[in-house]
């Protein structure tokens, strides 16, 4: 019982469900979270599949996140709401996103530890205003290994 997959691209209240996921992971499991809904045939943008990374590292320490596509894209002949194209198209947006997400989230890592050089009082700050999981999560590291 090691990885979970979730269904959160299309969820109305993924702050809520990151909440309470976070409450009963435990290390070493995975979590993964969807990023793309595949029965709706709208592609989400690179940016959207990045915000949406972004958002459940805000609560899900990166080192235990993974993303998927909500539920997964059935067999084109069983399934035809969404196209090959729209499918192949979220595929894409998902593969664009993630670096960018990834990129944002060193960057503000980066951020943090250069502020957090001379402070040693910032991780209690940081719990306060709810960073200081990320800050714990990377050991105050600026890049993502």
């Amino acid at each position: 019982m090691g990885r979970f997959y979730i269904q959160l691209a299309s969820e109305p209240d993924r702050w809520r469900v990151l909440t309470s996921v976070r409450s009963l992971l435990k290390p070493p499991q995975l979590l993964f979270v969807g990023v793309t809904d595949p029965i709706n045939p709208r592609v989400e943008s690179p940016e959207e599949v990045r915000d949406r990374v972004l958002e459940a590292a805000e609560l899900i320490p990166i080192e235990s996140l993974g993303t998927i596509d909500d539920c997964g894209f059935s067999p084109f002949a069983d399934d035809t709401s969404t196209s090959r194209a729209t499918a192949f198209a979220k595929v894409k947006s998902r593969v664009e996103g993630l670096p960018w997400a990834w990129a944002a989230r060193a960057a503000k890592m980066a951020t943090l530890t250069i502020i957090s050089a001379g402070l040693p009082g910032l991780e209690a700050t940081a719990n306060r205003m709810g960073q200081g999981s990320l800050m714990r999560a990377n050991g105050m590291r600026a890049s993502l290994e």
